[in-house]
């Protein structure tokens, strides 16, 4: 092998200046995989053991470590005490780093040439892109770190959007529901919300492959607007989407084994400048047994390690499976896997009436959201069930205010809620008080009002009158 996949004088400086300065081992980020001579890894494993018992890093402890093992080579260890410590090892470690890196690529490349012969193209490509992936990070082909929990800051989990549905970062989360419910249209309203919250600095990417692109901007104006009363031009520059047809990701063999597809990486790779990603439908991506929870473990996985990696927030848009809820369970489709795989589940709803309501008294632009599952306990901030303000108002249900207006119920602007909170003005001697304004807008309904319907307005309204309040 070359000179430039590793250099032994590097190697041999590195070990000599640990164990004549045993304080500097603690604050080194190193393998032994850095090593190219196996004796000299050998010795670095040493030092980690000694290290982890609380042990002195001195010559004799480690030969007394290595010789249990049966790997002390007296000439290798004389060879690293005779060579000069250095008071700065920094420079020496990048370099020992770039010709591990090296050496990890040519092994690699190996690996894949003497597949070349039993794979076809695709998968051959996919072990290609896999392994180049692992090999992006410093660690290279370490498969995990460890350190001390004492030596691990405390840190709290990190929402976006908690005053309206907590989302947590750098995981995924699921907003699950039937067709028709709101899932798309809640989508896009986080989208825009985030973009409010983070003063405008953040990206965020949709894809919404079951409706076209022009439909969707209609549906965002219209939330800019008439739900959160903004202009949608204020979001210019920071949502991006594609209503491209969806891909499979990951192919599975017979035996279960999944294969991730060259696309995943392309998609990752373009991705790259958006916080939070949204995508519509999940299903649209999985092309495994919905029902096998280990073809869906390994789907997840691929969008759990992107989300803690690269920091990403991925929301994605699944399917409620059909029947009444039974307490507090999810009923998110397919697989136990893809829940268990996420942080939070959010299930939508239609509003149904109770058996003393009709269905003109529910405001259809609500939809009742549902906290299903909640590990980072985004309960604190939404607890586990609110309607919330999903479509614009319904023109209808403006026209039906003062027949079905309930004194104990108020209606906030900001958060598109209804909550138990004050009353609005009271009614005195048989009107309202001071200050109290009624208005009333002529415009088409789209909807014409039954003759029971009609006669109960004219009937309010002339009540109202009889009372003295002016109508302007």
């Amino acid at each position: 092998m070359s000179d430039s996949y590793y250099n032994l004088s590097f190697e041999r400086s590195v070990l000599s200046s640990i164990i004549f300065e045993p304080s500097i081992f603690s604050s080194l980020n190193l393998s032994p995989s850095v090593f190219f001579l196996e004796a000299h890894q050998n010795i670095y494993h040493a030092i980690q053991n000694l290290n982890s018992a609380e042990k002195p890093i001195d010559e004799e402890f480690i030969r007394i470590e290595l010789i249990k093992k049966k790997k002390f080579d007296e000439r290798i260890m004389v060879e690293i005490l005779t060579a000069n410590p250095i008071s700065d090892i920094s420079v020496y470690i990048i370099e020992l780093k770039k010709m591990a890196k090296k050496r990890d690529i040519l092994s690699a490349v190996n690996k894949i040439k003497s597949l070349s012969e039993e794979i076809d193209g695709d998968e051959l490509l996919s072990h290609f892109e896999t392994t180049a992936d692992k090999l992006r990070n410093d660690e290279s082909l370490d498969v995990f770190s460890i350190k001390s929990i004492h030596d691990v800051e405390i840190e709290d989990p990190e929402f976006i959007c908690k005053d309206w549905i907590p989302i947590p970062k750098r995981t995924i989360t699921i907003f699950s529901a039937g067709g028709g419910t709101g899932k798309t249209m809640a989508a896009l309203q986080l989208a825009m919300r985030y973009i409010e919250e983070e003063a405008f600095e953040k990206k965020v990417f949709l894809w919404l492959s079951e409706d076209p692109a022009g439909l969707s901007k209609s549906r965002a104006a219209d939330i800019a607007s008439k739900v959160l009363e903004k202009s949608f031009m204020n979001y210019s520059g920071r949502m991006d989407i594609s209503d491209n047809a969806t891909f499979p990701v990951m192919t599975f063999k017979s035996s279960g084994e999944g294969i991730v597809r060259p696309e995943f990486y392309q998609m990752k790779s373009k991705l790259k400048p958006y916080d939070l990603i949204i995508i519509d439908p999940l299903i649209g991506f999985f092309a495994g047994d919905e029902n096998s929870n280990s073809h869906a473990r390994q789907f997840m996985q691929l969008f759990t390690q992107w989300a803690a990696k690269e920091n990403k927030t991925i929301v994605f848009i699944h399917h409620s499976s059909k029947g009444v809820r039974v307490g507090g369970e999810s009923k998110t489709r397919g697989a136990s896997a893809f829940v268990d795989a996420v942080r939070a589940v959010y299930e939508f709803e239609k509003i149904k009436p109770t058996q003393d309501e009709k269905e003109q008294a529910i405001d259809q632009s609500l939809r009742r959201v549902i906290l299903t599952k909640d590990n980072y306990n985004a309960n604190r901030y939404f607890g586990y069930q609110q309607d919330i303000k999903l479509f614009p108002p319904h023109p209808v249900f403006a026209e039906h205010t003062l027949k079905d207006y309930d004194p104990n119920t108020t209606y906030s602007k900001k958060s598109g809620l209804l909550k138990d909170k004050a009353p609005p003005p009271r009614i005195r001697n048989g009107s309202m008080s001071l200050g109290a304004n009624i208005r009333i807008v002529d415009e088409p309904s789209g909807k014409e009002l039954t003759t029971d319907e009609q006669a109960m307005l004219d009937k309010k309204i002339k009540e109202a009158a009889a009372s003295g309040i002016k109508f302007e």
